[in-house]
């Protein structure tokens, strides 16, 4: 599964990859919502400034996209209409779920 991050931050760019890489799936980073490749799952780093600004609108993009944001702009990211949102501190607990809930839906 092709998982792009979008986040600036080095530790959450590394959890990330640990995570999705002990599940054998592929991590691209991107430091900017608009320079984003092709991905099964978008995982977005809400702590990025003006991040959450560009997140949403399509739904097909929102049901395929993560935020996890600090728990100060959380009511900011739940106005995305994003379904996955997470608070920042819970990525090591979230993110193994969300990627075999979608790894699981990939066609075989």
């Amino acid at each position: 599964m092709q998982i792009v991050v979008v986040s600036a931050d080095r530790l959450f760019i590394t959890a990330v990859q640990g995570l999705a890489g002990a599940m054998g799936h592929t991590v691209r980073v991107s430091a900017l919502l608009a320079d984003v490749p092709a991905y099964d799952l978008l995982i977005v780093d809400g702590a990025l400034e003006g991040a959450l600004l560009g997140v949403g609108g399509e739904p097909p993009t929102a049901m395929r996209t993560a935020i996890f944001a600090p728990e100060i702009l959380l009511a900011a990211a739940h106005a995305t209409g994003v379904a996955h949102i997470h608070l920042r501190s819970s990525l090591a607990h979230h993110l193994p779920r969300l990627l075999s809930e979608y790894a699981s839906a990939e066609p075989r």
